[in-house]
C-alpha cells in the first residue's frame, strides 16, 4: 500500500512540473530498472542543465549537475511541499545550484536563493532530518 501512496505522490509531483511548465520537455520513465519511477528533463532553452527526478521507496530526490538530494518520507506534506518548491524553484531560475570545485572535483553544491532585486542571498542550507527530508532554508 505504501508504494501506491510513493507512486501517487511522484505522478502529483510530474503533474505539478507539467502545469507549471507547460512548454517543457519531460520524460517519463516508470519501469527504470534502478528506481521506482524517474523522469529526466533534459536541456532546452530557458534550461541551461539536465535535470533528473526520481523515486526511491518513499524518497524523492532531485539531481542537476553535481547536485543531488532527498526528500522523505515523501507521503508527509510538508516534505512533498519542499520538494515541490526545490524543483519549480530550481526550473524557474528562482534557485540556482552553486557548485564549489577544487581543481576538477566539485567539493560542495549547494541550493541558493535568488533575492527580489536579481542579486542571490546567501547560500541557502539544506536541513537534514530523516523526517522532514531536506529543506532550503536561509
Amino acid at each position: 500500500m505504501a508504494l501506491r501512496v510513493d507512486i501517487e505522490r511522484f505522478n502529483e509531483a510530474v503533474d505539478g512540473i507539467r502545469r507549471a511548465f507547460p512548454s517543457l520537455r519531460i520524460e517519463v520513465d516508470e519501469d527504470h530498472p534502478h528506481v521506482d519511477a524517474s523522469v529526466d528533463i533534459p536541456s532546452q532553452p530557458g534550461l541551461a542543465f539536465d535535470v533528473n527526478i526520481n523515486l526511491q521507496n518513499d524518497e524523492l530526490h532531485l539531481s542537476a549537475g553535481e547536485f543531488w538530494v532527498e526528500w522523505f518520507p515523501c507521503g508527509d506534506a510538508v516534505v512533498f511541499n519542499n520538494f515541490m518548491d526545490a524543483v519549480v524553484g530550481l526550473l524557474s531560475g528562482r534557485y540556482r545550484i552553486l557548485e564549489q570545485r577544487v581543481g576538477s572535483s566539485t567539493a560542495r553544491s549547494q541550493l541558493q536563493l535568488r533575492a527580489p532585486a536579481g542579486k542571490l542571498s546567501r547560500p541557502a542550507a539544506l536541513r537534514w532530518s530523516s523526517y522532514r527530508g531536506a529543506s532550503p532554508r536561509e
